[in-house]
C-alpha cells in the first residue's frame, strides 16, 4: 500500500511539473513572432518573374468580416535586385473590398517586360495603407503569386509571407527619418514602464536564418535557392547582404560556403558551390540552412524559397525561418 501511495505522490508531482512547463517554456513567447500562415498587415511574395514567355499573377484578398462592407487600400513596391547598389522600384497604388480579391498581372501592371519594366525578376511588397496612402495596421491581408510559362504548361504557385503588426487595428504606422524617407521598423512590441518603456515596432520580428532540406543537383535534376532581403531602402542604393550557406547530405556530413546580394537573388546551388553536385555530395538529398551575415553595421533580415526540377514542372516551397532581427524597410520615396 505505502509503494502504492508514493507512486500517487510521484505522478502528481510530474503533473504538477508538467502544467509549470505548458505554462513557461512550451508556450510560445509573449514577444510577437513572425507567423507567414496568419494574415497580415505587410505582405511579402518573394518572386515575379515577366522575362517572356513567363507570366507572374498576385492575388490579394482582405479576409475580414464584411458585415458593413468596406474598402481595403494597398501600397504595393515591385523591387528589382541591385545593380550598382540600387534595387529599381516602382510603386503602385491598389484597393480592393472586404472579402474581395485583388488580382494582378504583373507584366500588366508594370507596362511590359524589360524596357518598359526596370527588371524582369524581383519581389514584391504590398502592405496597408490609408486614404493618405499612410501605411495601417490591418492585419486581415492573404495573398498568393502564380509564375506559369516557364516550363510549357506548368506552373508554380506559393503563398505570400504575410507580417503581422502589434498595433491597435487601423493605427498609423512609420516614421519619417532625418532624410525626409518613410521608415517601416521591425521588431518588439511595446514594454516595460515609466522611462524604461520601449515603443512598438510597425510590425513584428522579422527572422535572419533560413531552413529547407533540397534536392542535390544532378542530370535532369536541378535546384535553385531564391533569396531577399526587405531590409532596405526601396528605390535607393543599398549595402550588399552576405550569407553563410551551410548544407548536409543524409549521413550528416557538412559542408559550407558563402554568398552575396543585394535585394533579392536567384541562385542555381551549383553556381553557388560544386559541393551541392549529388556526386560530390554522396546522397540525392540534403539539408540547408542560410543565415545573414553582419558586415559593418548591415543586418539584414532575409527570407527565402527554394525551387525544385526534376520532371515536366517545378515545385516551390517557401524556407522555413528563426531568429528574430530588429530591421527597417523604406519604401518607394516616388509618389
Amino acid at each position: 500500500m505505502k509503494g502504492a501511495i508514493m507512486k500517487w505522490h510521484r505522478l502528481i508531482i510530474a503533473m504538477i511539473v508538467g502544467v509549470g512547463l505548458l505554462g513557461s517554456a512550451m508556450v510560445l513567447p509573449a514577444t510577437a513572432q513572425l507567423r507567414g500562415e496568419e494574415p497580415g498587415s505587410f505582405l511579402i511574395f518573394p518572386e515575379f518573374n515577366i522575362a517572356p514567355p513567363a507570366v507572374t499573377q498576385i492575388r490579394i484578398s482582405d479576409v475580414q468580416n464584411p458585415a458593413l462592407g468596406g474598402t481595403t487600400r494597398i501600397h504595393l513596391n515591385y523591387i528589382c535586385p541591385g545593380v550598382g547598389g540600387v534595387c529599381a522600384t516602382v510603386d503602385r497604388h491598389k484597393f480592393t473590398t472586404f472579402r474581395g480579391t485583388l488580382v494582378i498581372d504583373v507584366a500588366t501592371d508594370l507596362g511590359g517586360p524589360v524596357p518598359s519594366a526596370p527588371c524582369n525578376n524581383g519581389y514584391l511588397i504590398a502592405f496597408a495603407e490609408d486614404a493618405n496612402h499612410d501605411p495601417i495596421a490591418h492585419n486581415t491581408l492573404i495573398g498568393s503569386y502564380r509564375i506559369s510559362g516557364v516550363d510549357g504548361d506548368d506552373a508554380n504557385a506559393v503563398n505570400a509571407i504575410a507580417v503581422q503588426s502589434a498595433r491597435p487595428p487601423g493605427t498609423k504606422l512609420g516614421s519619417i527619418d532625418a532624410t525626409g524617407e518613410l521608415v517601416l521598423t521591425f521588431g518588439p512590441e511595446a514594454g516595460g514602464k515609466g522611462r524604461t518603456r520601449t515603443l512598438a515596432s510597425d510590425y513584428v520580428h522579422l527572422p535572419d536564418v533560413l531552413f529547407s532540406d533540397f534536392q542535390a543537383v544532378a542530370a535532369g535534376k536541378t535546384t535553385q535557392l531564391i533569396v531577399l532581403t526587405p531590409t532596405i531602402k526601396a528605390g535607393l542604393a543599398n549595402p550588399t547582404a552576405n550569407i553563410s550557406v551551410r548544407h548536409w547530405n543524409q549521413f550528416e556530413d557538412e559542408f559550407s560556403t558563402t554568398a552575396q546580394f543585394t535585394c533579392w537573388a536567384k541562385f542555381e546551388l551549383e553556381d553557388i558551390n560544386g559541393l551541392f553536385n549529388a556526386a560530390v555530395l554522396g546522397t540525392p538529398y540534403g539539408s540547408l540552412q542560410v543565415q545573414a551575415v553582419t558586415s559593418g553595421t548591415y543586418s539584414p533580415a532575409i527570407l527565402g524559397v527554394i525551387r525544385e526540377s526534376s520532371g515536366p514542372g517545378p515545385t516551390d516551397r517557401r524556407m522555413y525561418h528563426s531568429g528574430s532581427i530588429s530591421s527597417t524597410y523604406s519604401p518607394d520615396p516616388g509618389p
